[in-house]
């Protein structure tokens, strides 16, 4: 929700807490995700491949990410 209209519907949701926000959003968009990458045809072969570092980066990533939308949601 980068643009100007997701600003103005979050301001309006302040009765939800933004760990709810965070919920629905992330399984949106797996939901949103999963079925894209199957129908291309790529599955979840490549996740076989991993070593630790790599899982490292990933979870590492995904966390980021997190903080990062939940400040932006609380600067908001």
């Amino acid at each position: 929700m980068g643009t100007a209209a997701g600003t103005v519907v979050l301001r309006t949701l302040k009765k939800v807490d933004e760990k709810v926000i965070l919920w629905y959003s992330y399984w949106v968009s797996l939901l949103f995700t999963l079925p894209i990458v199957y129908t291309v045809g790529n599955g979840m072969s490549i996740f076989q491949e991993f070593n630790y570092f790599d899982w490292g980066l990933l979870v590492g990533t995904a966390l980021a990410k997190m903080a990062m939308l939940l400040c932006k949601i609380k600067s908001l």
